[in-house]
């Protein structure tokens, strides 16, 4: 039998002290006694990134670029006065990538002239509806190894306004 994920998860809160599970009648619900800046504070400590692996890929004319969610530093510099890079780097989940693979998606070993970076991400970067950039939460993990202390510190300003 297959457990769901989101009961995974919700052992897994609960066994790292971020929530406890209370029964109300034959529903647990998860509560903190934290603020939210507290529990994001402890959560983030034991999240990896988002990113799986990054490809640089020369876009064909079938590439759905527009179907994939803007990530990485120019998604990043849409929160902040850190400036743009010169290329987008655009998120999407694995399937989406099997799919741009089977549409002739040709990956190159380093960045060169007209290709694209793409950010293969362990879960679907698409997970906030109406928007072209990923979610701020999963921005934050993407960006977190990088060692540029200005996006650490451009991380640090996106934090302070996370919902």
């Amino acid at each position: 039998m297959c457990m769901p994920a989101a009961s995974r998860a919700a052992r897994e809160l609960a066994a790292s002290g971020i929530v406890s599970a209370v029964a109300v009648g034959r529903v647990r619900r998860l509560q903190t006694e934290r603020t939210a800046r507290e529990t994001w504070e402890h959560i983030k400590l034991l999240l990896c990134s988002t990113v799986k692996r990054r490809v640089w890929v020369l876009p064909t004319p079938d590439l759905a670029v527009s179907e994939f969610r803007l990530a990485g530093l120019r998604a990043r510099a849409q929160h902040s006065m850190l400036a743009e890079p010169a290329r987008p780097t655009y998120a999407l989940s694995l399937p989406q990538w099997k799919l741009a693979s089977q549409q002739g998606a040709k990956t190159v070993p380093e960045r060169e002239p007209g290709a694209l970076q793409l950010e293969l991400w362990n879960y679907s970067p698409s997970l906030v509806p109406g928007t072209a950039l990923v979610d701020p939460l999963s921005l934050v993990l993407s960006l977190q190894s990088d060692a540029d202390d200005r996006v650490q510190q451009a991380l640090a300003e996106l934090e302070e306004h996370l919902p």
